[in-house]
């Protein structure tokens, strides 16, 4: 692990997924981030799913507005990703997380169902943890803590 700029993770993430921004006209607000240990590759791909997530989990026609922000804990880094999407019913908790399952119709969102899954992975390998709280039709805030040492 080397030190990262979360907020160069968060740039590289908005301009990878920036045809999807620009076509679904979406509203960023992300606080200042802090430089943590971590692997590079691994980190951004879950900015990158979460983010995403946030972009495709939209009602037909909604704006989105996504807010990153993070708060600094005794001993750990506690992210949050904010949107104003469909949201998920809370039964759903332990579903979205195992592999090819989702929380939604086929029918209405394209996915595999491994991003989550990958996501979920990837903090428990930086012996952190995820987790959503969320109000159907009111959009989902994804939160996930990476420790400090």
């Amino acid at each position: 692990p080397k030190s990262l700029d979360i907020n160069q993770v968060i740039a590289q993430s908005l301009n990878e997924l920036s045809t999807l921004i620009d076509e679904k006209n979406a509203e960023f607000t992300y606080q200042e981030m802090p430089i943590i240990e971590g692997e590079e590759s691994l980190l951004s791909n879950v900015f990158y799913q979460l983010i995403h997530n946030a972009l495709h989990y939209q009602p037909p026609g909604n704006q989105p507005k996504i807010h990153i922000g993070v708060e600094e804990l005794e001993k750990e880094w506690r992210f949050c990703i904010t949107d104003n999407g469909i949201g998920i019913t809370a039964n759903l908790s332990d579903k979205i997380f195992k592999m090819f399952r989702r929380g939604v119709s086929h029918k209405h969102y394209e996915g595999a169902g491994t991003g989550l899954t990958f996501a979920k992975r990837i903090i428990n390998k930086y012996h952190g943890d995820i987790w959503f709280e969320s109000i159907k039709g009111q959009g989902s805030s994804f939160y996930f803590t990476l420790s400090k040492c």
